[in-house]
């Protein structure tokens, strides 16, 4: 499901068996709609929900549902650590929907440290750990019909947040492990699905990003490649280089 307002996608993988959703977003009550179009069009459980990190947009959705969470360790670590107050700043960004928002429901998790796989019924489904975007990113591989869920890790047709704890060469080896995947369809955390040369074009990306925080640094200025000139919400990318550039001095 692409947001096209820039918000984060969610996946649905479907076995013979079972349901896995990709991410949960924001809010519980979009997650319970997906939910009940997957019983409605589908007419089979969701059994598992799986979360790429802990940003909120693609965590908070978790409420107490009736599904097995699957959260690598540090990001269930990340999000058992999330307090009333970090949860008060994310509602003063969010506008009017925020009453509805509320800390995830970890109840009923499964983790990993660097990889696992669930069966769904003649459909397997891997992940792996990876970090880069943020320290926990983590990828779902369904290798059968050569579908990638990404994450943030993947830069499509919307600009990377590129966050305080992001660390760009693990981030580079990420890519370069998803190069070597059986992989025609990659699905980002956010902007439009996309084939595997956007993993290249994401590469070619950080070196950018690398570009325009050292010229944050020394005044000097940028010229935007072609390539990247049509990315949208390019405020993705200011916040956050300005929270990295905050942070050094902090």
């Amino acid at each position: 499901m692409e947001n096209e307002a820039g918000g984060s996608n969610v996946g649905i993988v479907v076995g013979k068996e079972k349901v896995l959703i990709v991410d949960s977003s924001l809010f519980p009550v979009k997650l319970s709609q997906i939910k009940d179009f997957v019983k409605k069009v589908i007419n089979k459980p969701v059994e598992f929900v799986f979360v790429t990190h802990y940003h909120p947009d693609h965590s908070f959705g978790l409420d107490k549902y009736d599904f097995t969470r699957i959260l690598s360790v540090e990001t269930f670590q990340t999000l058992s650590s999330l307090n009333d107050k970090y949860l008060e700043d994310i509602k003063s960004r969010v506008g009017k929907e925020a009453a509805t928002l509320k800390l995830p429901c970890l109840d009923n998790s499964i983790t990993f440290s660097e990889e696992m796989e669930v069966e769904l019924g003649k459909r397997t489904v891997r992940f792996h750990r990876l970090g880069g975007h943020t320290h926990d990113s983590s990828i779902a591989h369904v290798e059968d019909v050569g579908v990638l869920f990404a994450g943030d890790l993947l830069i499509s047709t919307v600009h990377a947040e590129v966050v305080v704890d992001s660390d760009m060469d693990a981030w580079r080896k990420a890519l370069d492990f998803m190069v070597g995947l059986n992989v025609s369809n990659v699905v980002p955390g956010h902007g439009k699905v996309a084939g595997k040369d956007a993993l290249s074009f994401t590469k070619k990306y950080l070196d950018f990003v690398e570009e325009v925080s050292e010229a944050l640094k020394t005044k000097k200025m940028v010229k935007i490649p072609t390539e990247f000139s049509k990315l949208r919400f390019p405020e993705l990318l200011l916040d956050g280089l300005t929270d990295r550039l905050l942070a050094e001095f902090r």
